[in-house]
């Protein structure tokens, strides 16, 4: 509804909130007091155990044949031509991304970009990491053409932020 295509998304998202015993508004998800549903009609492709610094990876890096019977099975297949951009939230640390049953460490946050690159999968690209200590991640930043990087926090920045709405 806000002028991007559902069929250039790719998402991810554990889904443990909507439908968790402890979620006093059962199968729904709030980001403000008296706000909208925002778990109402969302088209999730990767869920639960399908989350995963492995599988990450595969999509972004358009490995389709590693996503087979996982999830929607959708892969990043982009090419020189189209600007990808990425929003990831989650937990981290230094130099790592943390996924609910692994991490990603920043040796392989890069090898991942690298890959892209070397695949020419983007004209341009927007990374938004918002984890603590998200600056970590890119400190061997390899700078080539047309690549770039937006930190949500700061290197060694905490990232703590929770809200609970008892009722409605």
């Amino acid at each position: 509804s806000h002028g991007m295509d559902p069929n250039h998304i790719i998402l991810f998202a554990y889904d443990d909130i909507a439908n968790s015993p402890d979620n006093p508004i059962s199968g729904k998800v709030f980001n403000w007091p008296n706000g909208e549903d925002v778990y109402e009609g969302v088209k999730i492709d990767y869920t639960g155990n399908d989350v995963s610094a492995k599988n990450f990876v595969n999509v972004m890096t358009g490995n389709k044949e590693a996503m087979v019977g996982i999830g929607t099975g959708r892969v990043l297949e982009t090419n020189n031509k189209n600007n990808v951009f990425v929003y990831f939230s989650s937990r981290g640390g230094v130099s790592l991304i943390s996924f609910p049953d692994d991490d990603l460490f920043g040796k392989d946050f890069q090898a991942m970009f690298d890959t892209m690159y070397s695949r020419k999968m983007y004209n341009k690209l927007a990374f938004y990491l918002d984890t603590s200590e998200s600056g970590s991640m890119f400190e061997s930043w390899r700078e080539k053409a047309k690549e770039m990087k937006k930190l949500a926090k700061e290197q060694k920045a905490k990232d703590i932020a929770a809200r609970k709405e008892e009722k409605r």
